[in-house]
């Protein structure tokens, strides 16, 4: 008894001595209020320059907005901004303000250099149309654009002697009209004007990407904003606007010398729009490839996006890939996926236009010039219709073949544009002093013209046909993995001569008639892979592993006898091929027997 009582006694002093350590007076409560932090948001730098995170155009209540100055500071580091301007109007103050128009960037500077924010002094000149409002940034004294004794003309023509930077704000604002008056092009014209918004709030003006390319101007996503930036933009779960600038470094100076250089993009709700080779290197580095393994025909890799913008990727055929922000995705397709031309469907370049380029640009070797891309159709173009390539490395030369051989470094340099009057195997490669060449970029050019007969009368009906069995994954290796079994003649593509289940190959040759003149259409189905050539040219590529898959193709047929060849193989499980085909007064059916001739 006497021992449980002492132990009770200790267990009783040593919770009173707990007690009497707790200040009751006086306790934190913790996870109820934010920390002041800053948010770092991942957009990596290019080679060369910094990336910059900004808002060019913000307001306070030293015209119509209802935030102090400093308030705008804490904002831009809290979100991870890293340079900003305050746009104050050139309009009446409010009448409770007793100041002047650089009295908003007098109250912030202090707080912009404690935060390591750099800020831009700036003012938006406020005119009714046809002037608009713009921003000018790098201005020397706000007070002399809110004079009312100067005109609009001289108030530009002043900014541009005193080295400013003069922004066309919201062109499509507030008729959504973007087209320009000939205040702007004036202005535009004599290099007063240096920018324009593309994006302004929740408004994007798809136009402007076009006036930048022609008058060589900068684009701008900017806020426009006039309350605290939370109460429009849900802050913990986006971005707001932002204009990226590619600067030499985080200074007014090298920020200037960026804009002025035209080393901007504007991005609004991972969309990126303007210059597509900043935006191309953005992506290159972005994602990091590895555990990347290649061979002839087929690759796989790991792609991790460090960035917090996802891109995503559409090509031909309903082809798509997806990077998601600060994820890794996996791949493993035909090396022929990663040849094709993508339209990076988040990215603007032009008002009607994405920023085109090849997953291999993506996959390529550090040291490995880019492969070279025509981004147009070249289906059914016009005779000596202009076509245009480009390479994504500087200063890499273009060589290319219209024969369908290998260019090397002594082939044809390529010059813009290129002109055919024929149809054609167009086949590029870039190379560079110090580099490993690029990769081929090889399409068929179709053009838009009767492609003659072979000028023979075939006599025997059905295709001549060489069979194979092996591990093929790809028409082109039906004669090189695969081993002839048999040949001779089909009545048509008839697949079921093959002895083998599964892991076949079949090359028919022959020629197909074309019983009237004019525009035929062809489509391919198969399961696996299957391409059809006609007249030369390489009309549907269906290659590949795949379930059955479907490809369409034009081209203009002169009635009669036209040299043909179809190649198949069969990896595993299902096998099927059809070629359809419709042409002027025939609805799209199966080619039946009675038009295949062997040669």
């Amino acid at each position: 008894m006497r021992k449980t009582f002492i132990l009770l006694f200790a267990f009783f002093t040593a919770v009173a001595l707990q007690a009497q350590e707790r200040d009751i007076q006086f306790e934190w409560i913790e996870g109820f209020q934010k920390v002041d932090s800053r948010r770092e948001i991942k957009i990596p730098d290019i080679p060369g320059y910094k990336t910059l995170k900004g808002d060019f155009h913000s307001h306070t209540i030293f015209s119509d907005g209802i935030v102090m100055p400093s308030e705008r500071i804490h904002e831009a580091w809290r979100e991870g901004l890293d340079v900003i301007a305050i746009t104050d109007h050139t309009t009446r103050q409010p009448s409770y303000l007793t100041s002047d128009y650089n009295t908003s960037f007098k109250m912030a500077e202090s707080v912009a250099k404690r935060r390591g924010i750099t800020l831009i002094p700036g003012i938006e000149y406020t005119k009714s149309e046809p002037v608009g409002h713009l921003n000018i940034l790098f201005l020397k004294d706000a007070n002399y654009y809110a004079r009312p004794d100067i005109t609009p003309d001289e108030a530009l023509d002043y900014a541009g002697k005193e080295g400013a930077f003069v922004i066309y704000n919201h062109p499509g604002w507030p008729d959504k009209d973007s087209r320009l008056d000939a205040f702007q092009i004036r202005h535009l014209e004599k290099k007063n004007i240096r920018a324009m918004e593309a994006i302004n709030g929740n408004e994007f003006y798809p136009v402007v990407l076009d006036y930048c390319a022609q008058y060589q101007i900068s684009p701008f996503s900017n806020t426009d904003i006039h309350s605290p930036i939370y109460a429009s933009f849900p802050v913990d779960q986006t971005i707001r606007n932002l204009t990226l600038v590619f600067a030499k470094e985080n200074s007014e100076e090298a920020i200037k010398e960026a804009m002025f250089a035209g080393r901007t993009l504007g991005l609004a709700n991972n969309m990126l729009v303007g210059n597509g080779l900043y935006i191309s290197q953005l992506i290159k580095e972005s994602l990091r490839v590895t555990n990347l393994i290649l061979d002839d025909y087929n690759f796989s890799c790991n792609v991790t996006n460090l960035s917090d913008i996802t891109w995503v990727l559409y090509g031909p055929g309903h082809r798509r890939y997806v990077f998601p922000a600060g994820r890794t995705v996996q791949l493993s397709d035909l090396l022929s996926d990663a040849e094709l031309v993508y339209k990076v469907k988040n990215t603007w370049v032009a008002s009607d236009r994405h920023l085109e380029i090849p997953l291999m640009y993506i996959l390529a070797e550090k040291e490995e010039v880019h492969m070279p891309v025509v981004g147009q159709n070249l289906t059914l173009i016009d005779k000596d219709q202009a076509i245009f390539a480009e390479c994504l490395t500087q200063g890499a030369e273009i060589r290319y073949t219209t024969d369908g051989s290998v260019p090397d470094q002594n082939a044809q340099r390529w010059q813009q544009p290129l002109r055919l009057n024929q149809s054609a195997t167009l086949t590029l490669r870039a190379f560079k002093e110090g580099m490993k060449p690029s990769r081929l970029f090889r399409r068929q050019v179709i053009i838009n013209q009767l492609h003659e007969p072979s000028g023979i009368k075939a006599k025997e009906r059905g295709l001549n046909y060489q069979y194979y069995e092996g591990e093929i994954l790809s028409v082109v290796e039906i004669p090189v993995k695969g081993k002839k079994i048999s040949e001779g003649i089909s009545e048509s593509l008839d697949i079921k001569l093959a002895k083998a289940d599964d892991h076949f190959g079949i090359i028919f040759t022959g020629y197909l008639y074309a019983p009237v003149s004019g525009l035929y259409t062809f489509a391919l189905e198969s399961d696996d892979g299957a391409t059809f050539s006609i007249s030369n040219v390489e009309l549907l590529d269906n290659d590949g592993s795949h379930s059955l898959k479907r490809v369409e193709g034009k081209i203009q047929l002169k009635k009669g006898f036209h040299p043909i060849t179809v190649r198949y193989f069969d990896d595993y499980e299902e096998q099927e091929i059809r070629l359809l085909w419709s042409f002027p007064g025939k609805p799209e059916t199966e080619i039946s027997p009675e038009y295949y001739f062997a040669r």
